[in-house]
């Protein structure tokens, strides 16, 4: 059962939290003129008027607010990611974590999965879709984040990271028959 289905295009930051550890590079809306898989805006982390995240390390998340879910034992998280990011070993890392929501902001409780080795970087920037599984909350709400942190200051030169058309579902246990 999809519980939430989130697109930049229809909905604002209302139901978000932007953390960022640098002024400069952070997580917002993608402007009008700006890359979008569906629709005319995505959410992105950089920085919207130099096209750039190379403003030394940074790190930033991303959180949705909390969505209930049904109790499934499995959440499936799926979106469409662009990436131009540093791809050298301990260069930029891009994390998607969801379990349960218990607090506001950074949450020690979430499952994370990397996206950096599911992304195919040899076919340059694209549109990917992305779909990622972790455990259930039981029936508690959900929590979603995004992490991006760029762990120094080198190779930081690409225009960034955007998410759009992001989607939860929560995967009910099999009925027993």
């Amino acid at each position: 059962t999809e519980v939430l289905f989130y697109d930049p295009d229809v909905v604002d930051a209302t139901d978000l939290t932007f953390y960022s550890s640098n002024q400069s590079s952070g997580w917002a809306f993608s402007g009008i003129d700006g890359q979008a898989y569906s629709g005319i805006r995505s959410l992105y982390y950089g920085n919207p008027g130099t096209k750039t995240y190379d403003h030394g390390e940074s790190r930033g998340t991303l959180s949705i607010d909390r969505i209930s879910t049904n109790g499934g034992t499995n959440l499936k998280l799926k979106f469409w990611l662009w990436a131009d990011i540093g791809t050298e070993v301990f260069r930029d890392l891009l994390c998607a974590r969801t379990g349960t929501s218990n607090a506001v902001g950074t949450n020690p409780y979430l499952e994370q999965q990397c996206l950096n080795s599911l992304y195919d970087f040899t076919a340059g920037p694209s549109w990917q879709e992305q779909v990622l599984y972790f455990a259930g909350t039981g029936g508690e709400d959900a929590a979603v984040e995004f992490v991006f942190d760029t762990i120094d200051e080198f190779d930081n030169a690409g225009e960034g990271i955007y998410l759009d058309d992001i989607s939860l579902y929560d995967c009910a246990p099999p009925v027993a028959n």
